[in-house]
């Protein structure tokens, strides 16, 4: 039987794991298959962020928390 692929469990787990299939760059659309998605928690937000190996542009997605 084989296991189905590895989910987060949480709310904000599942998304991290929707952003990390986004494959091309907003800013070149270049393809960044190796880019990972980065969280940081800062004053009551949650920032994901994402920095391009190409041409350096960064995307961010941000969550206010409370």
């Amino acid at each position: 039987m084989a296991s189905a692929p590895k989910r987060g469990t949480t709310v904000l787990e599942r998304y991290r794991d929707r952003l990390d299939g986004t494959e091309r760059c907003e800013a070149c659309g270049t393809a960044e298959a190796a880019g990972e998605w980065t969280t940081r928690y800062r004053e009551g937000r949650l920032v994901y962020r994402r920095v391009c190996s190409r041409c350096g542009a960064t995307e961010r997605r941000e969550f206010r928390l409370g």
